[in-house]
């Protein structure tokens, strides 16, 4: 079963670990290391990561599930521990941005496949989050021209193994069409 570290288990994070479990192998990190550990005493995460490197170590898949301003600091702090052949996503809203801060700092042998679930609620934190958030909804996923085609199709697997409709996009055509919205 392939390994999936989540970086913050806000409602985005916690939804998609909620809707994953069983299906990979879950850690979770979140800043606030009581998040991390209700998380992993309610079963929703399999492994509780203390650090940032903790939750980047042996994982197959990254998924920063963070506010955009933590974008910088995470990348930097994951960079070094990836191993060779992972895959590193993200659910921010603005792909430029995320693109510009995450891909920098992605060492060689990594890929960075951006995606944006279109899915919310109008609560947010652990407590919020549900298995079935992303049922039905649209995740547009803007690959990079470095991107593999089974890295691609690894993040699209993710999302429509939680029931999302995945949709692929540039970063600018995403970013233009969702700033309208």
């Amino acid at each position: 079963m392939k390994k999936l570290s989540i970086i913050g288990l806000g409602l985005i994070g916690s939804s998609i670990a909620r809707g994953l479990k069983g299906k990979y192998v879950i850690t979770g990190y979140n800043r606030s290391l009581e998040v991390t550990a209700k998380a992993l005493k309610d079963g929703v995460i399999d492994y509780a990561a203390s650090s940032l490197q903790e939750a980047a170590e042996g994982a197959d898949i990254v998924l920063i599930a963070t506010p955009m301003g933590q974008y910088e600091s995470i990348a930097n702090g994951i960079a070094e521990y990836l191993q060779i052949g992972a895959i590193v996503t993200d659910a921010g809203s603005v792909k430029t941005p995320a693109i510009l801060t995450i891909y920098r700092h992605m060492p060689p042998g990594v890929q960075y496949v951006p995606s944006h679930p279109i899915a919310g609620k109008e609560k947010g934190g652990y407590s919020a989050g549900e298995a079935g958030l992303f049922k039905g909804k649209k995740v547009v996923i803007t690959p990079l021209p470095k991107n593999t085609y089974d890295a691609i199709l690894e993040i699209e697997n993710l999302w429509k193994s939680l029931g999302a409709v995945t949709e692929q996009l540039t970063a600018a055509e995403h970013d233009k069409i969702y700033a309208a919205v």
